[in-house]
């Protein structure tokens, strides 16, 4: 009996706990928007952007959520090789654990995905005549 009475307030404080780390549906999005932004920094160019919107999510197992997506991109001409090496290296910097990937020849799309440590998840996509900056902030409640 008495275990009993002892494990119903370690689980409590531990549920109370991985609640507080979970960010504000603002908080995250704020998070999201100074990432993109910072990319954009970083490679200059006129960009343009979208909002994707909300969806559902679940933070754990018993905590549902909203995450919120942009969608940012540019039709200059850039050298596609020296916008996706900086973004690269700054995201590398950072502790992200980027990954890139190359689809096509001639001119192909150079792409970097990465998880910032709050939960945003990135993804950076370059050729020669456009840049794409795609975002989906960490879940957050509601």
């Amino acid at each position: 009996m008495k275990r009993t009475h002892l494990v119903i307030p370690v689980l409590a404080v531990a549920v109370l706990a991985g609640c507080s780390a979970v960010p504000t549906e603002a908080a995250a999005a704020a998070h999201l928007a100074d990432q993109l932004d910072a990319v954009e920094e970083l490679v200059g160019g006129e960009w343009d952007s979208s909002e994707l919107g909300s969806r559902e999510c679940q933070y754990n197992l018993t905590l549902r959520g909203v995450q919120a997506g942009e969608y940012r991109f540019t039709s200059e001409p850039v050298d596609a090789d020296e916008k996706y090496d900086l973004v690269l290296a700054s995201w590398t910097d950072l502790g992200f654990e980027p990954t890139g990937s190359e689809v096509g020849s001639g001119d192909p799309v150079r792409t970097i995905t990465a998880t910032t440590p709050e939960g945003a998840a990135l993804t950076f996509s370059a050729t020669d005549g456009a840049m794409t900056l795609e975002g989906l902030g960490a879940c957050a409640s509601k």
